[in-house]
């Protein structure tokens, strides 16, 4: 993985855990401040669990992984 290479950044009113537990939309009130998630990576489509698993190209391994990166205005 370079540091050239494009990031998923997402924010909204709402943390993971507040999606996670809602189960209709209605349920879901949103906060004051804005929650930022920046993804460095993604594993691909698949599981293998009932159907293919992930090609082996789109796989993120395990291991140790960083990512820096800086925020200015």
């Amino acid at each position: 993985m370079y540091a050239d290479e494009p990031r998923q950044v997402s924010w909204n009113r709402y943390r993971a855990t507040d999606l996670d537990v809602a189960r209709h939309q209605e349920e879901l009130t949103a906060r004051e401040n804005v929650a930022v998630h920046l993804d460095a990576a993604h594993r691909g489509l698949g599981t293998a669990s009932c159907g293919p698993d992930t090609l082996p190209q789109h796989l993120v391994c395990g291991g140790r992984h960083t990512w820096q990166w800086t925020l200015s205005l």
